[in-house]
Formats: structure tokens, sequence, C-alpha cells
């Protein structure tokens, strides 16, 4: 299960536009990437890496 940040809940797109956080998007591309490439755990390494993912995003944006 993907950790759940309350702290993210906007992101400022490339073109300005401000929308909701959503973590799926991270889990998406991961999964994409992974089918292009044809490596990992389709069922289970999109969700691990947006785990890390987040966590490292919580680090450097300093949320408790």
């Amino acid at each position: 299960m993907a950790i759940k940040l309350q702290h993210f809940t906007k992101v400022k797109k490339r073109d300005g536009r401000v929308v909701e956080f959503d973590e799926n998007r991270i889990v998406n591309a991961v999964l994409r990437w992974m089918k292009a490439t044809g490596e990992g755990d389709f069922t289970k390494d999109p969700v691990r890496v947006t785990d890390e993912v987040m966590k490292e995003m919580k680090k450097k944006f300093s949320f408790g």
C-alpha cells in the first residue's frame, strides 16, 4: 500500500496550472516505464517504487 502524505495536496504543472496531487499518477508512470523496459514485477514494484519516491519527497521538503 502506498504511503499517504497529507502534506502533498497540490502540484504546479509545467503550464502553470495548480491541480490536486494524485499519487496514483506516480504509480502509473512507474508501471508504464516498467512495461516499456520489461523490468520488474508489475504487480508489486510500481507501488514499492512510489513509496520510495514519496519517502524521498518527504525528506526533501521536510514534512514531519
